[in-house]
């Protein structure tokens, strides 16, 4: 690509221009359909993850006999020890 054209491709993909042309686009009020869209698939989708979960976490217990669930001691702000609890997930 030549000057012009890079000097062309600042010009049409300038990222202020872009920014702007796309809260032109969706506007102020469309924030509440994006939260609307969020929700609605938020409450669709969590459901069927937490049952994969539970079923993982279940075969994790079975097959391997070890515990979910684990604590570990890690070093935390000024090296003040501090309880993780872990999943073997």
């Amino acid at each position: 690509m030549g000057q012009r054209g890079l000097e062309l491709a600042k010009e049409r993909f300038d990222r202020r221009l872009l920014a702007s042309q796309f809260v032109d686009w969706f506007g102020k009020g469309c924030y509440r359909v994006k939260r609307l869209f969020d929700i609605v698939l938020m409450l669709l989708v969590m459901p069927i993850w937490i049952l994969m979960m539970l079923v993982l976490m279940l075969l994790v217990r079975v097959k391997l006999g070890s515990p979910i669930f684990f604590t570990q001691t890690r070093p935390g702000l000024h090296g003040k020890p501090f309880t993780l609890i872990n999943s073997a997930l």
